[in-house]
């Protein structure tokens, strides 16, 4: 760290969405001004990735927050776009925002004494409060102890240690979104850091309606997690945990009669098919696959068990 730099840089991703963003900011910049009063360690500052938008988001943030840093791409590239905005930021602490997203009152200042606290610590996965029926409001929190290791993260709300993320590596740019942080927390814990629930800095997730579908959530989802799963794992242990995934999928597309989402299921599969020949395999180590294990057994828990408790509903299979 250079003198002059900050400890804490908070880094925005955004496109299109210049109500929410300039929203998030207005709570950003509250945050990071009400650190500046803890002496030497606590100077933060704002970095926003503007996406290749096209409804002036990067005019709007230059022109009411210039104290923030704009970086405007020419085109959206996905979760690229955020490891440009963390090769730009210059703080040891990597905050993660969606431009729907930011941090309650002292939020910031728990993730400041969190990584001071505990050297090993890699990513400090926030809690996020999310509306209900969201992603985040299934995210079984109350099952959690304060401090224990999870496999993964939310990005639109996180810490990441900067020499945590050199050493692992970045953003994976493939993967566009989704499950980028599967991906990314799998390689921390590889480089031996740690990914810890920290409940007590807790940030909102507003859920913007704009450019968000649930089938390009499956189309990403899907794809993205196979490719992780072959990646990180032998051969034969990949492919069984690609067919259990893939089968929790489509179930749950026909128990809830989505056949659109079934169809977007299929294309993802097709699509991480094509290219899993081309796709480096790491060899992780037996604790970092682990992390990835443990999400999955959250998420697609094993098909006979899970198959028996959510499909006997249904009226062609019987009571």
């Amino acid at each position: 760290m250079r003198p002059g730099d900050p400890l804490l840089s908070a880094v925005v991703l955004s496109w299109n969405r210049r109500s929410d963003l300039e929203r998030t900011l207005e709570h950003v910049c509250r945050e990071v001004s009400s650190l500046r009063g803890e002496g030497d360690f606590a100077r933060g500052e704002i970095v926003v990735v503007d996406n290749g938008s096209t409804d002036g988001s990067a005019g709007m943030v230059r022109a009411r927050f210039p104290e923030v840093r704009v970086l405007a791409l020419p085109a959206n590239v996905g979760i690229e776009g955020l490891n440009a905005g963390l090769r730009a930021a210059r703080g040891e602490i990597l905050v993660l925002l969606d431009d729907d997203s930011y941090p309650l009152p002292g939020a910031l200042g728990a993730l400041v004494d969190a990584f001071r606290r505990d050297p090993g610590l890699g990513v400090a996965a926030c809690r996020i409060d999310g509306p209900p029926g969201w992603w985040e409001a299934k995210w079984p929190w109350h099952r959690v102890e304060p401090g224990a290791e999870v496999p993964t993260f939310i990005g639109c709300g996180a810490g990441i240690r900067r020499a945590a993320l050199e050493r692992a590596g970045y953003f994976d740019a493939a993967f566009f979104l989704y499950q980028n942080e599967l991906d990314l927390a799998a390689r921390i814990v590889d480089a031996g850091y740690t990914v810890r629930y920290l409940p007590e800095s807790r940030f909102v997730h507003a859920v913007s309606a704009s450019n968000r579908t649930g089938l390009r959530e499956e189309y990403y989802g899907l794809r993205n997690l196979l490719w992780i799963i072959w990646k990180d794992f032998p051969p034969a242990e990949a492919v069984w945990l690609a067919l259990r995934v893939m089968a929790a999928r489509a179930a749950y597309c026909v128990r809830r009669g989505d056949l659109r989402r079934l169809w977007a299921a299929a294309r993802s599969v097709a699509a991480a098919a094509v290219r899993v020949g081309g796709i480096a395999r790491r060899p992780l180590s037996r604790r970092a696959r682990q992390t990835v294990r443990a999400y999955l057994d959250l998420w697609f828990p094993p098909l006979i068990p899970w198959a028996r408790s959510r499909l006997r509903p249904l009226p062609w299979l019987g009571r």
